[in-house]
C-alpha cells in the first residue's frame, strides 16, 4: 500500500514540477502579448526554480522510499529518467536566472570608473500619508532628482526640498511630484483614464478614502545645461495595479492619453501658484520625448507591453548593476513592477534598489546614477 501511494504521489509531484516549468516557458515565449499570458510572464524565475526543485526532491525521496529494493542493479525506469530530466531542466533554469536576470558575472568583472558628471535620480512609490517621514529616509541617498508616486496628501514639502538641496524646483500634479536641484522649465500632469481599474480603499492614521486609480503621468522638462549642456525630459508614471487589466491595452491607452496632451504646461514659481504657459509645438515635442521614464508601472521589467509607452528606450538595469533588483513587495521583493527606462541621450553608471519603508507590503525605491551621452 505504501509503495503504491508513494509511486503515484511522486509521479504527481513530478507532473506538478513540469506544469510549473512549462507554464514559465510559455510566459517567456508569449510575454504579456495576451491577457492570459501576462499571468504566466509574471512568474518569478527563482521562485519557479525553487518550487520545481522542491517538488522534484520530494518526488525523488518518495520514489526511493517506495520502490522495490530487491536486486543490486541500478534503477532503470521511466521514473528514473524523468527525475534526471527534471533536475536538468531545473539546473538550466537556475543558470539562466543567474546569468541573464541576476547578472552575477558583473560582480566579478571590473566596473566602469565613476562618472565625472553623475546625476543621481531616486524614484519611489511612497504609499504613505506622512510626508514628515520621507526626508529622513532619503537623506542618505542624496538625490539630484527625487520622484514621488503616491505622494502624501498632507504636510509641507519644505523639509523634503531641503534634503534634496538648498535651491530646488518642484513640479507636482495629482499624486505625483518631482523635486530637482535643476530648474524646472515646464511640466504638465496627464490623467490617463485607464479602463478596467476598480475602486480601492486607502487607510492611514486618522482617516482614509476610496478612489479609482486610473493612472497618471507627470511630464517635466529640466534645465540641465550644467550636466549635459541641454535639457532633460523626465516622465513619472503611476499606472493601475489591477491584475486583470491587459497590460498591452493599458500601455497603449497610456501612450495615447499622453500624446493627446494639448496643454497648458506650467512653470513653477516660488511662493506662488504655478504659471500656465502655452504648450506650443516646440514645447510639446520636448515634453513628449522622454529621456528618463520612471515610476510604478505595475508591469514587470522587460514586459513587451512597456515598449508601447516607451518605444526605443532601454531598462536601466540592463546597463549597470548586478543581483536580483526587484522592487515589490518589500518583505520579499520578487517583482520589478517599478521601473526606470532611459533614452539614447542618457547613460547609466549604477542601478540599485533600497528599502525605505517600514511596511513590508510597500515598494522599494529605485536609485539610478545617470551620465550624459554625446549624440
Amino acid at each position: 500500500m505504501f509503495r503504491t501511494t508513494a509511486k503515484w504521489t511522486s509521479r504527481s509531484l513530478l507532473a506538478g514540477a513540469w506544469c510549473v516549468l512549462v507554464a514559465w516557458l510559455l510566459g517567456m515565449l508569449a510575454n504579456d502579448r495576451f491577457a492570459w499570458s501576462q499571468f504566466l510572464w509574471w512568474m518569478p524565475t527563482p521562485l519557479v526554480a525553487l518550487a520545481a526543485a522542491f517538488a522534484t526532491a520530494a518526488a525523488w525521496a518518495l520514489n526511493r522510499a517506495g520502490r522495490n529494493t530487491e536486486g543490486t542493479g541500478p534503477l532503470r525506469s521511466r521514473m528514473h529518467h524523468a527525475l534526471n530530466a527534471t533536475w536538468t531542466a531545473v539546473g538550466i533554469l537556475t543558470l539562466t536566472f543567474l546569468i541573464f536576470e541576476a547578472r552575477l558575472y558583473r560582480a566579478v568583472l571590473p566596473g566602469p570608473p565613476p562618472p565625472d558628471k553623475p546625476l543621481r535620480l531616486v524614484a519611489w512609490n511612497i504609499n504613505t500619508a506622512r510626508i514628515e517621514d520621507v526626508p529622513a529616509r532619503i537623506a542618505s541617498l542624496s538625490p539630484d532628482v527625487f520622484l514621488m508616486a503616491n505622494r502624501p496628501y498632507f504636510g509641507s514639502f519644505s523639509d523634503l526640498r531641503a534634503t534634496v538641496g538648498e535651491k530646488t524646483s518642484v513640479a507636482a500634479g495629482g499624486r505625483l511630484a518631482l523635486i530637482s536641484r535643476y530648474p524646472v522649465l515646464a511640466s504638465t500632469h496627464v490623467t490617463l483614464d485607464i479602463l478596467g481599474a476598480q475602486p480601492r480603499t486607502f487607510r492611514w492614521q486618522g482617516g482614509g478614502m476610496v478612489s479609482i486609480d486610473k493612472g497618471e503621468a507627470l511630464l517635466v522638462l529640466l534645465d540641465t545645461r550644467e550636466w549635459n549642456g541641454s535639457t532633460l525630459c523626465v516622465w513619472l508614471l503611476d499606472l493601475p495595479s489591477d491584475p486583470p487589466i491587459s497590460r498591452d491595452r493599458m500601455m497603449r491607452q497610456a501612450r495615447e492619453a499622453i500624446e493627446n496632451f494639448k496643454g497648458p504646461a506650467y512653470l513653477p514659481r516660488e511662493n506662488a501658484a504655478d504659471q500656465p504657459i502655452v504648450a506650443d509645438d516646440a514645447l510639446r515635442a520636448k515634453l513628449l520625448a522622454p529621456d528618463v521614464l520612471a515610476g510604478d508601472l505595475n508591469t514587470p521589467r522587460h514586459s513587451r507591453s512597456i515598449s508601447h509607452i516607451a518605444p526605443g528606450m532601454r531598462f536601466a538595469p540592463d546597463d549597470a548593476g548586478d543581483g536580483w533588483r526587484m522592487t515589490f513587495p518589500a518583505a520579499l521583493a520578487s517583482l520589478a513592477i517599478d521601473n526606470t527606462l532611459l533614452s539614447d541621450r542618457v547613460g547609466c553608471w549604477y542601478y540599485g534598489v533600497r528599502e525605505l519603508s517600514e511596511r513590508q507590503r510597500d515598494h522599494l525605491a529605485q536609485i539610478t546614477v545617470l551620465t550624459p551621452r554625446k549624440n
